[in-house]
């Protein structure tokens, strides 16, 4: 195998990391701050939900998306894509940049969310309703670029299709 295709799959992978980082963050935010269980945690035991804590991870997942769609974008194998693979070196450049994207939305959700905690903003059922549907929306694009990169990961991982 070449050390450019090597360095496609390395990248891949690490795109897929940071996928599987969105997601378990995306879940954790939920179960901790969205459900009925924290809710009576915090509104009948008093608890305090990890707001602070859930925004600095958002935020830094975004930095670690946007430096690796930096280093996607500067990488030697930008320069020499192997023939055949331009493809899903733009799709998976562009998969990046919508999980980056969905990551955007988390950090202002998360954001919004500790600023009401902490009494610095009110944020209403409306603006709680609005973050989650853009998320939920930012999610579908990355899933729709994630289904015409699909082929390609198996071309690249697997071989050609006989």
């Amino acid at each position: 195998m070449s050390n450019e295709l090597q360095a496609l799959k390395t990248l891949a992978w690490e795109v897929n990391d940071l996928q599987s980082d969105l997601i378990e963050l995306g879940n954790r935010i939920l179960r901790e701050t969205g459900s009925f269980k924290s809710w009576v945690r915090s509104h009948l035991l008093g608890r305090s939900l990890p707001f602070h804590e859930l925004s600095i991870q958002a935020s830094t997942l975004v930095g670690k998306l946007n430096a690796q769609e930096v280093r996607l974008r500067t990488s030697e194998v930008a320069a020499s894509i192997p023939h055949g693979y331009s493809e899903f070196y733009d799709l998976l450049l562009s998969f990046t940049g919508a999980l980056k994207e969905s990551a955007i939305i988390l950090a202002e959700n998360q954001a919004a969310a500790l600023e009401g905690a902490e009494g610095k903003k009110r944020v209403s059922f409306a603006q709680v309703r609005e973050g989650s549907i853009r998320y939920n929306q930012s999610m579908s694009r990355y899933m729709e670029v994630a289904a015409s990169l699909q082929p390609h990961l198996n071309q690249l991982f697997d071989g050609p299709v006989a």
